[in-house]
């Protein structure tokens, strides 16, 4: 009869829904790993280019470097925050496949 319950525990639309929306999650996560890079290289090349810029000229004064600093700061403000929503995102994404995976697993190893 155990047997029986675990046949039943998931049917293959079952199946076939969660897989949709794990894919549709790992999208998601793709997307938010991408704006993640995005926001590094805005940093990367802000820095870059004022560096090159203030040093460059001698006629230039160094106020360029603590302009670029500042918004660097705001670039770290942006990715902070898309890393608060990507780990949310993320965690709940492993609680999915850590529940799913194991309930799929043990009803395989029973049958």
């Amino acid at each position: 009869m155990n047997n029986e319950l675990n046949k039943e525990a998931f049917s293959s639309s079952d199946i076939t829904a969660l897989v949709h929306y794990y894919r549709g999650e790992v999208h998601r996560m793709n997307t938010w790993r991408q704006r993640l890079d995005v926001t590094t290289n805005w940093a990367i090349i802000t820095s870059a280019g004022f560096l090159s810029f203030g040093f460059g000229n001698k006629e230039i004064t160094h106020f360029v470097i603590v302009l670029a600093t500042i918004i660097v700061t705001c670039f770290l403000f942006i990715e902070a925050r898309r890393y608060k929503y990507y780990a949310f995102g993320d965690g709940g994404l492993l609680s999915l496949m850590k529940i799913f995976l194991q309930a799929y697993f043990h009803q395989i190893k029973n049958l």
